[in-house]
């Protein structure tokens, strides 16, 4: 009976996501400030985990993520701007990483990059010199035909990520191990740039509102650059 009941409550299969109408409702009564009254789309990123954009009565664009529990889809998180941020479906998989984000189309952009950076750095310790070489990945995504969407966390990213992880894992006390934990590759950070349909840098409006969130979810921000913060080869 304990493993009916386990199986059921927490590892039964999702039932099909909801309709439109329930997802508002939902999304209005968890955060009333998101003032959801458009849904744009639900990408489905995994069997228990769904990214839903939407629009909010005022106009803003908004982002929510959606996670099968006991038995239920429910919503976790809300934002109600729509800049980019980095879903980590398990923190310590960065397979699982996904970027999601829903730009309003009256920025009229074309393009935008992301970015996977750590800054090069040198330290001594006991006596030991250490020099950390720089990391800038890049990678290009299109807003011409939809300006909201889901990207994986590209194959090398995930490896790179992974490599930190494992060697952090490696080096850390038990202090740093409750911190790592807390606040995972605190040296790797995501950054994005916009263009425009000429192909001019461009800076959006209004990507960064208000959240509201459960606390259960790991959402890592995707800070805006501009091109004196990047290296050239």
């Amino acid at each position: 009976m304990s493993a009916i009941f386990i199986y059921s409550f927490f590892l039964s299969k999702p039932t099909p996501f909801p309709a439109s109408e329930v997802l508002i409702e939902e999304l209005n009564q968890f955060f009333p400030e998101a003032n959801a009254e458009e849904i744009q789309d639900s990408i489905q990123i995994d069997e228990r985990h769904t990214f839903v954009p939407f629009i909010s009565e005022t106009g803003d664009y908004g982002l929510s993520y959606w996670v099968w529990k006991k038995r239920s889809w429910n919503v976790d998180r809300i934002d109600t701007k729509g800049g980019p941020m980095v879903w980590e479906i398990n923190s310590r998989k960065p397979s699982s990483y996904y970027f999601v984000w829903n730009l309003s189309p009256n920025n009229f952009l074309d393009s935008m990059d992301f970015y996977m950076i750590r800054d090069r750095g040198y330290q001594v310790i006991d006596g030991k010199e250490t020099y950390y070489p720089r990391v800038q990945l890049e990678t290009n995504v299109s807003l011409q035909e939809k300006t909201y969407g889901v990207l994986q966390l590209p194959e090398d990213w995930a490896a790179v990520r992974e490599s930190f992880i494992k060697m952090g894992s490696a080096q850390e006390t038990d202090l740093d191990l409750l911190f790592n934990q807390m606040f995972p590759d605190p040296y790797l950070s995501f950054g994005w740039r916009a263009y425009d349909r000429l192909g001019n840098e461009s800076f959006p409006e209004e990507t960064n509102g208000n959240s509201f969130s459960n606390g259960k979810l790991t959402i890592d921000y995707v800070m805006i650059l501009n091109g004196e913060e990047l290296e050239q080869p």
